[in-house]
């Protein structure tokens, strides 16, 4: 804890990873904003952007625990699955069977609302870390392997891969790997996401400009 201006600040490690976290989202944002012209295009930059302002409230929530409690981190969770909502809805325009898709995209919006109840009701991480598992690992993984093998898709790798890396940052939040007193679960998960959201930006901002190529 440090103290500002008579305001005490708790884990000042995690405000300042949560911070970088979200810089890095609004910057992937703003360039895939620039190149996106279709609305699945726009939906996975809208990804990047709610995970940003997620990110941003989160320093805050963290930081001022002492005096918001769990509300702040409460928004946090819901921005973070509306994120997360993005990319599956992106994800949707690669399943080419209207009734098949429009099943797809009636199931993530009623996973959407059970996870807005069980994070209101639960009022716990874990149930973002399970939203997020079930969004990406067990409905935007397969659509991306899918189209790996079908298309030769090879963009698709850097975002399966930094899906699957971002299991690394939940193992350290359940685990509580830190180093020293210096960097805490929540701040080494946030570096190591960084790195994931990198990886998954390269892959859209490839496909984007090579479907950009097959129109022309």
């Amino acid at each position: 804890m440090v103290e500002f201006g008579g305001i005490q600040i708790l884990e000042p490690g995690t405000v300042i990873s949560d911070i970088i976290l979200a810089i890095a989202s609004f910057y992937f944002f703003y360039i895939l904003k620039k190149v996106a012209d279709t609305k699945h295009h726009k939906y996975y930059s809208y990804f990047f952007f709610f995970l940003g302002l997620s990110s941003i409230i989160g320093a805050f929530a963290h930081g001022l625990y002492l005096y918001t409690g769990k509300s702040l981190h409460f928004i946090t969770w819901i921005l973070t699955g509306i994120s997360v909502f993005f990319v599956e809805f992106a994800s949707s325009s690669y399943i080419k069977e209207k009734r098949m898709r429009d099943f797809f995209v009636f199931s993530i919006k009623i996973q959407f609302i059970i996870y807005v109840l069980l994070a209101a009701y639960f009022m716990n991480f874990l149930t973002v870390k399970i939203n997020t598992a079930v969004g990406l690992l067990g409905l935007v993984f397969p659509i991306m392997t899918y189209q790996l093998f079908k298309s030769g898709k090879l963009e698709n790798l850097f975002i399966m891969l930094g899906i699957v890396f971002a299991i690394f940052p939940a193992l350290m939040h359940r685990n509580r790997i830190s180093i020293g007193k210096i960097f805490n679960m929540n701040d080494l998960s946030h570096f190591f996401l960084v790195f994931c959201l990198f990886l998954i930006f390269i892959g859209v901002h490839r496909s984007i400009l090579r479907e950009k190529v097959d129109v022309t």
